[in-house]
């Protein structure tokens, strides 16, 4: 095999890696109701960027958050006891399962809603795994407009 051809080979496999990567990629299981706005503008996380709830309710799940966001995109982002946080997390006793949670993401943050402790750790775990999906957003500080809402589909 040529140089050229080596090269070109290696370029389109690159470029097709890259393109396959998206939000859903690494999403195991795959949440009951998914939706991504690809046409639309993503959320730029930056040191800016504040990770707000109610500390004394939800002070292990902002702080677990508060890693995840670490891990992919290196930045300490502040938490703070607020609901005017660009990423705001909130409990909601009213959602139809013990362990339902919803995440919406738009250009101007986050908001992840979720029935008790247990699903709100899922929703992180879900937004943990959508960024290892999405490398080329995440690698760019950026994080796709989507919303899911998801439940376990069985009991255990």
């Amino acid at each position: 095999m040529s140089k050229k051809t080596f090269l070109l080979f290696t370029l389109l496999t690159l470029a097709t890696i890259v393109q396959a990567q998206s939000p859903q990629a690494a999403l195991i299981p795959m949440p009951n109701d998914i939706e991504v706005f690809e046409d639309k503008k993503p959320y730029r996380i930056s040191n800016k960027s504040v990770i707000g709830g109610d500390i004394e309710a939800l002070g292990y799940e902002l702080q677990y958050l508060q890693q995840i966001l670490k891990k992919h995109f290196g930045l300490d982002i502040r938490v703070e006891q607020t609901r005017k946080a660009d990423i705001l997390l909130e409990f909601d006793v009213s959602l139809r399962d013990t362990e339902a949670y919803n995440i919406e993401i738009t250009n101007k943050g986050m908001h992840i809603v979720a029935s008790n402790p247990m699903a709100m750790f899922r929703a992180i775990t879900t937004l943990d795994q959508i960024l290892i999906g999405d490398q080329h957003r995440t690698l760019n500080g950026k994080i796709a407009q989507l919303e899911i809402h998801d439940a376990p589909r069985f009991g255990f």
